[in-house]
């Protein structure tokens, strides 16, 4: 395969994703059809797997101050 066949190669992944994640939308597309087909409430988002956490806001830093005030309660 040519280094330009291969750039066309991923440009087409790009725009029809090939491989493991889109078979995880098929997966998660037909499980909350099922599930909606029972009476469920499951939607796509619920049935498909999140294997990358996402990112959370970093917590503002705590003085030391606040830190035992709020330990004691005060």
């Amino acid at each position: 395969m040519s280094a330009s066949e291969f750039y066309y190669w991923v440009a087409f992944d790009k725009l029809n994703p090939i491989g493991d994640e889109r078979h995880d939308w098929h997966a998660a597309q037909i499980a909350s059809s099922i599930y909606r087909s029972q009476g469920g409430k499951a939607s796509f988002d619920d049935c498909l797997i999140k294997f990358r956490e996402e990112k959370k806001e970093p917590k503002e830093p705590v003085s030391l101050f606040d830190a035992l005030s709020n330990l004691l309660g005060k």
